[in-house]
């Protein structure tokens, strides 16, 4: 049987990348485990203490999440300023307003009028490509879409809509 790792180092490596990745997988879990248990006024007094020690030192010392530690710390200081009958979250809500939507509108008629010799030529169907006589415009697209070729000087648009 040939052995499929050159030397016992390789091996040794293989069986450590594999334990630190269980090992990781493991603390993971706790860490999500404990994301939604309760705090204790121990925890929260240690979340608002100024000990020098950074937000993702505490969350490291009191195995939670880093976002988990910031909320509950805005939520404990908006609690002291008196706030706590707002909501923590609505200083974080970002009113928009949505722009209305478009009404959309059904092609009547897909037709265009060529400056240069003055033909009308109208698309009827999906792919009915139509060309004017002189070459320099086309339309194309019937009742589903607008195509237009050639320069925008060269033609007008004549086209007819309804709205839905």
């Amino acid at each position: 049987m040939k052995n499929i790792y050159k030397t016992d180092k390789s091996l040794r490596q293989y069986v450590m990348m594999n334990y630190n990745r269980k090992q990781k997988l493991s603390k993971r879990k706790n860490i999500e485990a404990n994301y939604y248990k309760d705090y204790t006024k121990e925890e929260d007094a240690f979340i608002l203490a100024d000990n020098g020690m950074t937000l993702m030192e505490k969350a490291a010392k009191l195995n939670r999440t880093f976002a988990a530690i910031t909320g509950r710390r805005q939520r404990l200081l908006a609690k002291e300023n008196g706030e706590a009958n707002e909501t923590w979250r609505s200083n974080f809500k970002v009113s928009r307003k949505r722009p209305p939507q478009r009404k959309p509108k059904i092609i009547v008629k897909n037709c265009i009028k060529c400056k240069k010799c003055g033909d009308v030529i109208e698309s009827r169907s999906v792919h009915d490509f139509e060309t004017c006589s002189c070459g320099a415009c086309s339309v194309d697209g019937g009742h589903e879409y607008l195509r237009r070729l050639g320069s925008p000087d060269d033609w007008e648009d004549m086209s007819e809509y309804k709205q839905v």
